[in-house]
């Protein structure tokens, strides 16, 4: 009996200690194992370098290093097709307006040619235009104007002579018509000289005398007159149609052609709020297209109130 019971407690014993040993490992375990790495590590922020635009680089632009530049942001905020190396871009084409430090995406831009951006139905016209014309080298790309003719015809005005005797006095008879509305520009290509080098320098570095060799320079209102020399040329997007338009009108004649420019700016609704499309892009441009009726001396008389001189001056104009 004696025999048993101490045989009892013995395994007793030894079940005790394994069970204290087990909670003495798992103590240590726990006591002993490794901190918590993420907890005291800072959590880093991935950049990513891609290219933008230095300055606001009007729509059909040649790219280079001039207008563009590198940008560090967040890799999460980069659009996915944001071109990263700026020598992809080089000597290629911007199709739409890109905006100061905006991203440069590569459906953004188009190797470079006329034929790339023009559309279906589109032909490219090169129009040479003086400094007015220019408004102030203020047109660039992207812009839209309408065309002006203004065609004096040489005609013969009849006049009643002293003895009675209707003659006739050789004279001009000016008619003004918008002919082309709502035009894109596509390119301006400058033709102002350049400026002469300082110390009469020239191009190469070789030293000039003053005044040697330099042409005189034509005053700023030369610049606006009627018939003054090409400052620009303005390369248009307008059809086959157009295009003969504008040929006709630049060879015909007396003719004069003149533009004017569209706006540009947001449309707005009636609250001032930027009109958006159907993809949330806001619509920018008055292209609403106008009927006009055009105008001669005679219209201006009949329509606009002008006040001829008296018909005994001989200066009525033709019935």
């Amino acid at each position: 009996m004696k025999a048993r019971g101490g045989r009892f407690l013995l395994i007793l014993g030894a079940g005790l200690a394994a069970m204290a040993f087990v909670v003495v490992y798992l103590v240590m375990s726990k006591s002993s194992a490794p901190a918590d790495q993420t907890a005291s590590v800072p959590d880093v922020t991935v950049m990513k370098t891609i290219v933008v635009a230095k300055k606001d680089i009007p729509a059909y632009t040649v790219l280079d290093d001039s207008n563009l530049g590198l940008l560090e942001v967040e890799a999460s905020t980069a659009p996915l097709d944001a071109v990263t190396d700026p020598a992809l871009l080089h000597k290629k084409l911007s199709n739409v307006r890109l905006a100061v430090n905006k991203p440069v995406l590569e459906s953004q831009v188009s190797s470079v040619g006329f034929s790339n951006t023009l559309a279906k139905g589109e032909k490219a016209f090169s129009l040479p235009v003086n400094s007015r014309n220019t408004f102030a080298d203020g047109i660039s790309e992207g812009d839209h104007v309408d065309v002006l003719w203004t065609n004096m015809f040489k005609v013969n005005v009849p006049y009643r002579a002293e003895e009675g005797k209707i003659k006739y006095e050789k004279d001009v008879y000016t008619s003004t018509k918008t002919l082309l509305q709502d035009v894109k520009v596509i390119r301006v290509v400058s033709l102002r000289p350049s400026l002469p080098q300082p110390n009469g320098g020239g191009a190469e570095g070789g030293a000039q005398t003053a005044g040697n060799n330099q042409q005189p320079q034509p005053s700023l209102s030369s610049l606006y007159e009627d018939y003054a020399p090409y400052s620009a040329v303005l390369v248009l997007a307008v059809s086959d149609q157009q295009v003969e338009l504008l040929k006709y009108a630049q060879d015909t004649g007396e003719g004069q052609l003149d533009l004017t420019l569209r706006s540009s700016a947001p449309l707005r609704d009636a609250d001032g709020n930027p009109v958006k499309d159907a993809s949330g892009n806001e619509i920018r441009g008055d292209h609403d297209i106008e009927k006009t009726t055009g105008l001669t001396i005679d219209l201006l008389v009949e329509s606009y109130g002008l006040i001829p001189p008296p018909a005994e001056w001989g200066a009525a104009p033709l019935p």
